[in-house]
């Protein structure tokens, strides 16, 4: 049995960490771009081409993988999984919907109270501009 350095450890977990979140924000979907808007090619330890890097709508990076069609279409399969099955089943469970319902009543109710204090400076306001009551 071979015993791991610390470091060759610590790669390890690291490169499982990638690649666990690798798996979960991928998505399967066909882009058109033009060859010159490439900013460089993605390229694995061997240097093959696994992927590419394009400009976003705000100067960021995006990076988008290759992947063939047995990849796709798993991913597709885990994508339909994970969708209700049936048309009654719903997306969100009571305790979210609560939960989201007394945020949203939260924020309404600040809301008002906001207006009603910046409708009271309003009102102070324009009493104290009022130039009719000096001439009266």
């Amino acid at each position: 049995m071979t015993e791991q350095t610390e470091s060759a450890k610590a790669d390890q977990a690291e490169q499982e960490a990638a690649t666990a979140e690798h798996e979960h924000t991928c998505e399967v979907f066909e882009l058109e771009y033009d060859e010159k808007d490439i900013l460089y090619y993605l390229v694995d330890e061997e240097g093959n081409d696994v992927g590419f890097v394009l400009p976003g709508e705000n100067g960021e990076e995006l990076e988008y993988y290759y992947a063939t069609e047995e990849e796709a279409a798993e991913l597709e399969s885990e994508k339909a999984a994970a969708k209700p099955k049936a048309s009654g089943e719903a997306l969100f469970s009571k305790e979210e919907v609560k939960a989201a319902t007394a945020g949203i009543n939260g924020i309404y109710k600040e809301g008002r109270e906001t207006v009603g204090e910046l409708k009271e400076v309003y009102d102070d306001i324009k009493g104290m501009l009022d130039f009719k009551s000096f001439l009266k």
